[in-house]
């Protein structure tokens, strides 16, 4: 998990802190009777308070009769804050502020997060691959075989169509913006293929020109 507050990798501990009470676990049952727990836990790095919220299941045991927990689907209530890593500086409005929001928003409504990526990918394939205008297959085919990508982003924007199904929902690409059902992980792939083409066009370029700045004020002019 990274923590929401330091964004750190970090594995959580249990915590008690602020809590009126006893324990750091709820546990309930929904209207269809799968049961779900609500834990308060810690950054161990920075103390962050953190409310988690996890599915239950079970798997049969070593020995007959018997079950192991599983916490499955576990994710922050709160803060509320996305749970992927933040972007580098580098990356500029209005990327930036699409891809902020669709993170934000992935558990709530991967439908709107993927909608929202949609859009900031389509954006950035038009201004910085220069792909001709059109709608958002056709711009990853152009992409794909014209922008000089590397084979990491190719590979990205090739899998995206595959797990969105876009040839199947001519949709995602006419209608980039719109709420559209989504396959299982989607969403999420669609975020790093944004994360993967920033780092391409945004967060390399920008380090690999501060490195010559660097080198060139410490050898001075030729």
């Amino acid at each position: 998990m990274i923590c929401p507050f330091c964004s750190i990798e970090m594995h959580p501990v249990p915590t008690t802190r602020g809590i009126h009470g006893s324990g750091n676990r709820m546990y309930y049952s929904d209207q269809g009777g799968e049961n779900h727990q609500v834990e308060a836990v810690a950054c161990p790095k920075c103390a962050g308070v953190i409310l988690t919220h996890s599915d239950l299941g079970y798997e049969d045991g070593p020995e007959p009769g018997t079950a192991t927990q599983l916490m499955l689907n576990e994710f922050v209530l709160l803060p509320r804050v996305s749970s992927r890593p933040p972007l580098p500086p580098e990356v500029p409005e209005p990327y930036r502020g699409l891809y902020s929001e669709a993170a934000l928003i992935l558990q709530d409504s991967p439908r709107a997060s993927a909608a929202l990526s949609r859009r900031c990918l389509q954006h950035l394939l038009g201004e910085q691959a220069k792909a001709p205008k059109s709608d958002l297959f056709k711009e990853i085919e152009w992409a794909l075989t014209n922008a000089g990508l590397p084979g990491y982003c190719t590979e990205s924007l090739h899998e995206l169509r595959v797990i969105g199904n876009m040839a199947a929902h001519p949709n995602k690409s006419t209608a980039t913006g719109d709420y559209l059902e989504v396959e299982p992980g989607e969403a999420e792939w669609t975020l790093d293929t944004l994360a993967t083409l920033f780092g391409f066009y945004f967060t390399e370029p920008a380090r690999t020109a501060a490195r010559k700045a660097a080198l060139a004020a410490k050898t001075g002019p030729p």
